[in-house]
């Protein structure tokens, strides 16, 4: 099911024993089992390495003047600010199609060739998720996410290879009412100078996100 997606690498084991073991995965340690768990896998495979963690935290706030969902929006707040996303910049563009439109009669001469470009740059969109460089089509760029949970965003970042195997790191993270989960999904591929792909990762990440998103009634 959603495992054998996210760590492919279990499905490879011939060991009964050890297939279970990988599945149960590592309980992450925490002293409030009734407010914070955890669990983490890290499974290889024949491509690559896979890494995941998830961990729920049920927020509560101490304070009488701020409530549980509150405290739980601040928390998720402090980690989407310290996860940098990029500015959308759909409003500009916005502006600037506005912009073009109100000169059509006179560009659109001009502008006729664009349809030209357009074939042969779409075929670059697919592999610039997978590029070692860490170019990223836009619609893959860190962001925040709607339909999912109360508030929620993704980050993705490709870490530098420097000849070897890029790492890439994909970050859902949603609250729902007073629970904030976070999910981290790591790929670390065997060939040197190979990327993980972008848009196959953060499918799976939010596809997880979405089940826990279920299970907790929201």
């Amino acid at each position: 099911g959603t495992l054998d997606a996210l760590l492919p690498g279990i499905k490879q084991i011939a060991d009964p024993d050890q297939r279970d073991k990988a599945y149960q995965g590592e309980a992450e340690l925490t002293y409030d089992t009734d407010r914070k768990v955890g669990c983490r896998w890290k499974v290889p495979s024949a491509d690559a390495t896979d890494r995941l963690s998830v961990d729920l935290e049920r927020v509560v706030s101490y304070d009488n003047t701020v409530s549980d969902d509150d405290q739980a929006r601040q928390l998720f707040e402090q980690k989407e600010t310290a996860a940098d996303l990029p500015v959308p910049s759909g409003t500009p563009s916005a502006n600037t199609q506005s912009d073009s439109a109100d000169a059509s009669p006179s560009g659109s001469p001009s502008g006729s060739p664009s349809p030209t470009g357009s074939p042969s740059g779409s075929p670059s969109a697919p592999t610039a998720s997978n590029s070692p460089s860490g170019a990223m089509a836009p619609e893959l760029q860190p962001r925040t996410l709607s339909g999912l949970g109360d508030e929620a965003y993704l980050d993705d970042k490709l870490g530098s290879s420097g000849g070897a195997a890029a790492q890439r790191t994909v970050t859902v993270v949603f609250r729902t009412s007073n629970v904030v989960v976070t999910i981290q999904y790591e790929e670390q591929p065997m060939a040197a100078g190979a990327a993980p792909d972008s848009k196959e990762m953060q499918d799976r990440a939010q596809n997880l996100a979405a089940k826990l998103d279920d299970a907790l009634g929201s």
